[in-house]
């Protein structure tokens, strides 16, 4: 009998943190393919996916809407779209002809991998989501509609489960998980915007790091020591560390960062500034810091066990950039062109399942607590 009490009591606490379980699947990238998303330069959003990573195919690219800005996509299947118009549309995996309308008046969004932040045109910022770790900075665990946030706002980058926000004065500030130093300080104040440093002109997010480009074009980092820039045995950096200069845009993909200089060169760095063997996933190794391709606009992308991102070069044509077939002292990447007259990119894999909505995640838990009561009576 005190052996049941004892299962029961442990069951009831493994259901109570089973959230944070299904936040590890949310994260994991699936083994069916990566999605991509492109707009065209006359607005109309475009939808394609890979159908062999081994020999580097994609579908036909199919239009799916028109009129639209923006887009920002971390993990499908949500796709978030603003249309001209200046509205906020969510697409979903299970039918992306049936845009479903969130809020108007915006100007930027940025999806993380369990929320969403919204920027207005009146630099409100906006979020909703999971809020487990404070990445909303409110105090419930789950919002199913965007919540006002903050005021002063001019662009917002979400990370896994952190925020990163600068705001019109060019102050960068920071509220969410902070286990890996993704928030660039070390208070004990997740849930509460904590300034981190100033004179910023644009903010970057990885899944548990940060980044800030400088008005003097001054890239700075924070964060998981996991595909950045600095060399060094410390792991996390809870500081903003200054690591290079003219630099126009960066991601961290994997174990290593895709950057775009201010001349368009695209560069790939490993764990330091030093040449070094970066490993991809499936033991793909190449050597790093090594410049890639010149006139590049952007890149896109959330590396798999493909190591497939997007390429926008500055004429508007759009490549899948992979690294599938990369081997030491071998050419360490390919340059697939998929389509044409191109504005704005986005990709990232599909998650295989996880909660949309707090009443699923709740019924689910219930499932689990009678199948696990019935295991033990």
């Amino acid at each position: 009998m005190k052996k049941n009490i004892l299962i029961f009591v442990f069951s009831i606490i493994l259901l109570m943190t089973f959230k944070t379980t299904i936040y590890a699947f949310h994260a994991t990238t699936a083994t069916d393919g990566d999605v991509f998303f492109a707009i065209k330069n006359d607005k109309s959003l475009w939808f394609f996916e890979t159908v062999n990573h081994n020999e580097n195919t994609y579908s036909e690219p199919i239009q799916i809407m028109e009129d639209v800005s923006g887009i920002s996509m971390r993990m499908y299947p949500y796709l978030s779209v603003i249309k001209e118009d200046d509205s906020l549309w969510l697409i979903q995996k299970e039918d992306i002809y049936t845009p479903i309308k969130i809020m108007e008046h915006v100007a930027q969004v940025s999806n993380g991998g369990t929320h969403t932040l919204i920027v207005t045109k009146d630099n409100e910022l906006w979020g909703y989501g999971w809020n487990e770790f404070g990445q909303l900075g409110l105090s419930e665990e789950y919002y199913d509609t965007p919540q006002k946030l903050m005021r002063h706002v001019r662009q917002a980058a979400a990370g896994e489960n952190h925020s990163i926000i600068l705001k019109t004065d060019g102050s960068v500030w920071t509220f969410g998980e902070n286990s890996k130093g993704q928030l660039g300080h070390t208070k004990n104040t997740n849930q509460i915007p904590t300034k981190i440093m100033e004179n910023a002109m644009s903010v970057f997010a990885g899944a548990a790091s940060g980044y800030a480009l400088s008005t003097e074009q001054q890239l700075y980092f924070w964060g998981s020591l996991s595909g950045n820039l600095i060399g060094g045995n410390q792991i996390f950096h809870f500081e903003p560390e200054p690591i290079t200069e003219a630099v126009r845009t960066v991601i961290t993909p994997h174990e290593f960062s895709l950057l775009v200089r201010s001349d368009s060169s695209l560069w790939l760095y490993g764990n330091s500034p030093q040449t070094e063997a970066v490993t991809f996933p499936g033991g793909h190794s190449v050597f790093a810091p090594l410049k890639i391709a010149d006139n590049i606009n952007s890149v896109s992308g959330w590396c798999n066990d493909a190591n497939q991102m997007l390429a926008l070069k500055e004429d508007g044509s759009l490549y899948v950039l992979s690294f599938a077939n990369a081997k030491h002292n071998e050419t360490p990447y390919t340059f697939i062109p998929v389509l044409n007259n191109v504005k704005q990119v986005t990709q990232a894999p599909v998650a295989p399942w996880y909660f949309t909505d707090s009443k699923s995640y709740v019924a689910f838990k219930m499932f689990l607590f009678c199948v696990t009561v019935g295991i033990i009576l």
